[in-house]
């Protein structure tokens, strides 16, 4: 049985950053590296949000969801030859044959906090602030 189309398209928008690809076994597989907090050790107790995103919408409808912890070319390798069903975190950069999501399950990005707790995402200003240069 593969996972049915429409699934994946209603639920794609949820799921957001999948690499999603039909493999020939039920239930919805998804494999990735481990890169918290969209996705970690698949036994831990927070295997990462976007698994446990997966894992709440599929897993009342009766679809069982596995996450498999693996090297990300073994990932990418996986999906395309059907042996899994989603990459977590796949890009058309990476990925550019598997179907992806046009939203992201969410975004990186850097604070840094002083000693007065104030956050700043804007790296080079901080950098410039502290007499530190850019480490690129």
């Amino acid at each position: 049985m593969r996972l049915p189309h429409a699934i994946t398209v209603v639920c794609g928008a949820v799921m957001l950053a999948l690499g999603i690809s039909r493999a020939d076994e039920p239930g919805l597989r998804l494999c990735a590296d481990e890169w918290m907090p969209f996705n970690g050790g698949a036994e831990a107790e927070s295997p990462g949000y976007v698994t446990e995103l997966a894992r709440a919408i599929f897993t009342p409808r009766g679809i069982a969801v596995t996450y498999t912890v693996m090297p990300w070319e073994d990932a990418l390798s996986s999906v395309r030859e059907g042996r899994m069903n989603a990459a977590i975190g796949a890009n058309t950069a990476e990925a550019i044959d598997l179907a992806i999501a046009h939203n992201d399950a969410g975004r990186k990005h850097a604070a840094i906090f002083d000693e007065g707790m104030r956050a700043s995402g804007d790296l080079e200003k901080i950098l410039r602030r502290y007499g530190l240069r850019d480490w690129q």
